[in-house]
């Protein structure tokens, strides 16, 4: 009972010293103003890119569960400003007409990027990868996720396990980029 009252206590006085930095704006309201207003432009500016990217998502269509069905040389895609850049394996005026057709009205705002990895591709090896580590070498994979941008799996282990790794280094020799 004891280090039930003692965590809770714990808790509660953390969330004391949280609530101050979390709901003041030490800046000013000016600041916060202006901040706000920012970001409300932007997201006004990023309408179109944030249209495409749904409508790009939509032609690529769902399997039974609702999960998208990329399409094979499709490596990721993320917002730059107003842009939606796409990440793409083949870079070609047919691939590229493909997806602005796709996009539709909101094709205008696409820029494209070659990749050397689908995202497919960098999903698979994924789990193939944490699974080994998990399974074959005791890793603790804490995060694991797929970098669209840098097309390159990014995998976040424990300290213990960090220093396993660091002190064999071909645990993480891959074909494919990690980081």
């Amino acid at each position: 009972m004891k280090k039930r009252t003692i965590i809770l206590l714990s808790l509660l006085s953390a969330a004391v010293l949280l609530v101050p930095a979390f709901f003041t704006d030490p800046a000013g309201a000016d600041e916060g103003e202006e901040t706000k207003e920012y970001y409300e432009d932007l997201m006004r500016r990023q309408v179109n890119a944030v249209g495409a990217s749904k409508a790009l998502k939509q032609a690529f269509g769902f399997d039974e569960t609702g999960n998208i069905q990329y399409p094979p040389d499709f490596a990721g895609m993320w917002l730059e400003g107003e842009i939606l850049v796409v990440a793409l394996t083949d870079v070609s005026e047919d691939a590229i007409a493909q997806y602005r057709s796709w996009a539709g009205e909101y094709s205008g705002c696409l820029q494209f990027k070659e990749a050397q990895y689908s995202y497919v591709e960098l999903m698979q090896a994924k789990a193939a990868v944490v699974s080994e580590l998990r399974e074959d070498h005791h890793i603790t994979v804490v995060e694991s996720y797929v970098s669209e941008g840098a097309n390159r799996i990014v995998i976040g282990v424990d300290e213990p396990s960090l220093a396993i790794i660091e002190a064999s280094p071909s645990l993480i020799d891959y074909d494919y980029p990690i980081q």
